[in-house]
Formats: structure tokens, sequence, C-alpha cells
């Protein structure tokens, strides 16, 4: 019991730790001390993953499981090569690997453990945000050009924005709460997610309310609709929510909220990457950054090939398209399919895989969902 209760405020401090960033000046120097105590922490869970496992006679590696982490380390060393070819650091390439340790954080606790922690983390969060906007907006200068936008306990908005709208496909499917709880949830989410000016948390957001909806008109007797007809209704509602925020920008109407204005300008610096990023391929196909290290986007598919090569990326691709595959291919809960949609819709702006939070959350609930079909099975 103890190593659980060790493994749960492991788990906490990985997301929380942040908030030491306010009281530790240079949030974004190299050197700052607080930038590798998450990995202190991962390290620290798998050291009690693993005496919980040996205390309990169950430290067992199957042979699909020791293949598979054999071709992530041949996948890792090769990576790292074409990181020292080009003179980069090996680092870059750890930041994508690292977080695959927190998969196995089912076996140290329950998926409705987990989520009773996210409560705490998102609560914090938002209280961090809040406080940051009225007294500290100092403190996220480098991304305020246009406009206040909140890093919380995340470094970065976008980190906070998504983070925000992960914990919330999870907290408002997996329990069947009611109405107010709900609506508490969606209220402290969507504050921090409105002060951390992100758009594609916004994206992230307005899909979350679309599946409530979807959820709410479903159960009512006297509004049906065949799935195509669901299908197609969320789909109208969605591409126009998008249309008209692109159509306020486009249209220059002078649209702003207090805490940011909205501007494509992100939108063709993303444009901008990708086009430098497309015109090396037909020069360096599988390892980019040999013809151009200064390469990046804002794209994880794109980044994860500069970084790592084609062939890990690939590998990327498909590790986080098999879940979405099999939420296709099976009568899932609600919470898996908003959690990994929302993730995938995220991951076309923003670097998903080698971020905190984010990859780290990525890879704990991709444990709890493997281990829900296993349990399905049998």
């Amino acid at each position: 019991m103890p190593m659980r209760i060790y493994s749960k405020i492991l788990i906490f401090l990985l997301f929380s730790h942040g908030l030491l960033y306010f009281f530790v000046g240079g949030i974004y120097d190299d050197n700052n001390p607080v930038k590798y105590i998450k990995y202190i922490i991962v390290s620290l869970f798998i050291i009690n993953l693993v005496l919980m496992a040996l205390l309990a006679g169950k430290l067992v590696i199957s042979k699909p499981l020791l293949l598979i982490s054999l071709f992530l380390f041949c996948l890792f060393l090769i990576s790292s090569f074409y990181q020292l070819v080009i003179g980069e650091s090996i680092f870059k390439v750890f930041l994508f690997f690292f977080p695959l340790m927190t998969y196995f954080c089912y076996r140290n606790f329950t998926l409705n453990e987990f989520i009773q922690i996210l409560k705490y983390i998102v609560f914090l969060g938002c209280v961090v945000s809040i406080v940051e906007w009225s007294f500290l907006s100092e403190i996220s200068e480098r991304f305020n050009r246009t406009g206040f936008r909140s890093i919380s306990i995340f470094v970065n908005p976008n980190g906070l924005g998504l983070f925000m709208s992960l914990a919330l496909s999870l907290i408002l499917f997996f329990e069947v709460n009611s109405k107010k709880s709900k609506a508490f949830w969606l209220l402290v989410g969507g504050i921090s997610i409105f002060l951390s000016g992100s758009s594609t948390a916004y994206v992230c957001f307005t899909f979350i309310i679309l599946i409530i909806a979807y959820q709410s008109l479903a159960n009512l007797k006297e509004f049906k609709l065949s799935q195509f007809g669901w299908i197609s209704l969320l789909s109208a509602i969605f591409v126009g929510a998008i249309s008209l925020v692109i159509f306020i920008n486009y249209a220059n109407l002078d649209f702003q909220i207090e805490s940011r204005e909205f501007s494509l300008n992100s939108l063709i610096a993303r444009a901008s990457y990708l086009e430098s990023f497309y015109s090396e391929l037909d020069k360096c196909f599988f390892f980019p950054m040999t013809c151009d290290k200064y390469l990046y986007a804002d794209n994880t598919l794109v980044f994860s090939w500069i970084i790592l090569g084609a062939i890990t990326a690939l590998a990327f691709l498909l590790l986080s398209l098999y879940p979405i595959v099999l939420l296709g291919l099976n009568k899932s809960p609600y919470y898996y399919f908003s959690f990994f949609y929302v993730f995938a819709l995220g991951s076309l702006t923003v670097n998903v895989f080698n971020i905190w939070p984010l990859s780290y959350m990525f890879w704990i609930v991709y444990g709890y969902f493997n281990q829900y079909l296993k349990e399905r099975a049998q």
C-alpha cells in the first residue's frame, strides 16, 4: 500500500512540478535545475514499479514486450547516431523515448485513481493561471506578442491548453458525472484553455463540447438520427466553428478578447516551416537534417521525421494510430475515444511526442487502453 501511494505522489509531482518555475528564476534557462526534475521523477517511478513487481513476485517480461523494447532501442540508437552525424544533441532523441516509461502506470494504480490525480492537477493549473493573469503576467512575456497567454504550471501555453483538453476528455467521460459536476470541470478547464490563448486547444475544447452534445442528444428519444446523420451534423458544426475563427481573422474585423488577439500569424509561420521541410525531402528523404540542421515544424509527424529520421518517425506514427484504428474497430468507451482524438487534433500543430506534459500523458493513457483491450478479450 505505501508503494502505491508513493507512485501516486510521483505522478502528481510529474505533472505539477512546473509550479517550482515560479519560485526559481530563468524558466527558459537550459541550466535551470527544475527542468530535470521530471526525469528524476520518472526514474524514481520506474524503480518503484520494479520494486513493487519484485515484492509481488510478478516481474515477468513477455517475449512481445522484449521484442518491442529491442526494436525501440535500435530506433533510439539509429536516431542518436543521426544526431551525432549532424552535430546535434542526442538529448533531442532522448525527449521522444524517455516518456515511454510511463506506459506502465497501469501496473501501479487504476485509471480511476489516475483521473482523481488529474482533477487535483487541473484545479491547481486553473488557480495558477488566474493568479498569473492577475499578478504575474510578465512571467509568460515570451509568448505575449499577440496578448496575454498563460503558461500556468506547464511552461508553455500550448502545453497548458492541450493538457487541459486531454484531462477534460478523461474527467468528463470516465465517470457518470452529474450535470453540476460536468459544468464545474468544464468551467475550470475552460478558463485555463481560454487563458492559454492556444488556438489548437480551442479547437480541441470545441470537439469535447460536441461529444457532450452528441451524448445528450442521442439520449433524447424524440430526436433520432442515423449514425451517418450524426457524423454529418457534428462534422458540419465542427468545420463551421473553425471556419468562423478563420473568417474573423481573414476579414480583419478587429475581433479581440481580453486574453489574446486572434491572429493567423502563427498559422502562416507553421506553413513556412512545412514549406522549408518539403523543399529538402527530395535531397534528404530519410534524414532531412543532414541537408539543413535548422529545420523545424509545428507538426508531430514532420518534427519526428526531422529529429528522428523517417523510419523512426513512421514507427511513432503507427504507434499513435494503433489506438485510433482499434477505436474504430471496437466499441470503446467515450473517454478513450475523446482522449485519442483530441491528442490527434493537437498533433497537427503541436509536437506532442517530445514535450512535457503531453508525451507523458499519452503513454500513460496508452498503457491503460492496452490493458483495457486485454481484459476485454479475456
